[in-house]
């Protein structure tokens, strides 16, 4: 009988959580198919049992060679030893992009180190697995068309949406070394849409390093991403990622203050025509004008922008939904600061949120815990907060959520802070981020 047959079903290990995940999981299949316990094959393996566990639930990384003596024990052929190459690869990728003023420093040198990581064996993955992008990557794929890349970017989008953002971020990161490397080919075709692709990839991986707490990073790929748009001579995309970068900058990485700015520079660069973009930073104008308790002000932008979403602009998936939802969001933002229930229902009524999409449903609900609690109902606005941050997994409460989660609890007056409900919402966002 094998390990399974005894009926003690394994922890769950799900392999697109993150790259160790995945060689966890491989750890695992390979010890489940062999017929040996956690116990028989650490001590076949002369490996420590407990570390085994750990392992295969990437509580903890294995060293080389005990992944070697793993790989020769199960009969691997080398194949845990390359997937352990590859992820330790793609996490050396990471801190280079993470540290390098210039973003990428991708050569030739790296892509053969990839290259012969790939050679060592042939190892199995799924389709969206990191790793296999990391595969791509040292093989030197094909270059993809414009269109595939356009394709790309709506997967991460929808990617995004739904998945934990650790690894959204691997994989935004990987395509976007492959199309940077595909733009620096002499003699490439459509170098102005892949300039837009690049724009959009490099502002959705800012996107991630920021719900990952990774400021830094996100305003460096954020300098790409207008760089990119600026090449591409596309006006409203270059307003896009402009308004792109304001609002994700109001969750810590800017002062609101800098933000209102910064969406004010953008509108400079237009004609005042209605478009996508201007109206993308208007709608920034508006939530920095409410950071910023500056409600008058908001309330006559927010008209203002009612104004330009009359002019029928088409929704793009990932900067401008719809001018009906757009609106409705800035509105939101405008009126849970002011404690104006009577609107914000109105507002969440208008919107219209994406199946699936756990970032924009649970910013709605603390929004809505927000407005309650500046409205003067501390308990039951509490209480909604810590029930929305308590329904995602770990993986899921990514820094944009708990950000907002915050402004509820800075919305309690003094007064009240001591109470059961606040404590409570404190208590389950600092064990957030202390995890």
């Amino acid at each position: 009988m094998n390990a399974l047959g005894a009926g003690r079903i394994p922890h769950p290990v799900d392999p697109r959580e993150s790259p160790w995940h995945l060689l966890g999981a491989a750890i695992r299949h390979w010890r489940v198919i062999g017929s040996g316990t956690q116990q028989t094959t650490a001590k076949a393996a002369l490996v420590d049992a407990g570390d085994l566990s750990k392992w295969e639930r990437a509580v903890m990384r294995p060293t080389r060679p005990a992944v070697c003596s793993l790989d020769q024990h199960f009969g691997a052929g080398n194949q845990l030893i390359a997937l352990y190459d590859i992820i330790s690869e793609l996490e050396r990728l990471h801190k280079i992009a993470e540290n390098s003023t210039h973003e990428f420093k991708e050569d030739a040198t790296d892509r053969r180190r990839l290259l012969q990581f790939a050679a060592a064996a042939g190892v199995t993955v799924t389709a969206g697995d990191p790793t296999r992008l990391l595969f791509e990557l040292a093989l030197g794929g094909e270059p993809r068309t414009a269109e595939q890349w356009h394709r790309s970017t709506m997967d991460h989008l929808h990617a995004l949406r739904t998945r934990a953002p650790r690894v959204v971020a691997d994989e935004i990161l990987i395509d976007l070394m492959l199309l940077r490397e595909q733009i620096g080919r002499p003699g490439g075709d459509d170098t102005i849409e892949l300039q837009r692709a690049l724009a959009v990839l490099a502002a959705f991986y800012s996107s991630m390093k920021v719900r990952l707490g990774d400021h830094g990073t996100a305003l460096r790929f954020y300098r790409t991403a207008n760089r990119a748009a600026d090449a591409s001579g596309d006006l409203d995309l270059r307003l896009r990622i402009r308004a792109h970068e304001a609002y994700h900058s109001l969750f810590g990485p800017r002062d609101p203050a800098v933000v209102l700015e910064m969406a004010r520079d953008g509108q400079r660069l237009t004609d005042g025509r209605p478009s996508v973009g201007l109206a993308s930073l208007v709608c920034e104008e508006v939530k920095a004008l409410a950071d910023l308790g500056r409600n008058a002000e908001a309330a006559s932008r927010l008209q203002d922008l009612e104004d330009l979403a009359e002019a029928d602009l088409p929704a793009i998936p990932g900067f401008w939904e719809s001018a009906a939802d757009r609106v409705s969001w800035a509105a939101l933002w405008v009126h849970a600061k002011a404690g104006d229930e009577t609107s914000l229902s109105g507002d969440i009524d208008l919107l219209r949120i994406g199946s699936g999409n756990y970032q924009y449903s649970t910013s709605t609900t603390l929004h809505r815990a927000l407005c309650t609690v500046a409205a003067g109902g501390v308990k039951n606005g509490t209480r909604q907060a810590t029930t929305a941050i308590a329904a995602l997994r770990p993986e899921f409460r990514n820094e944009m959520i708990t950000w907002t989660a915050h402004r509820v609890l800075q919305a309690v007056p003094r007064d009240q802070r001591d109470r059961g409900e606040v404590r409570e919402l404190a208590h389950i966002l600092s064990a957030r981020t202390s995890a």
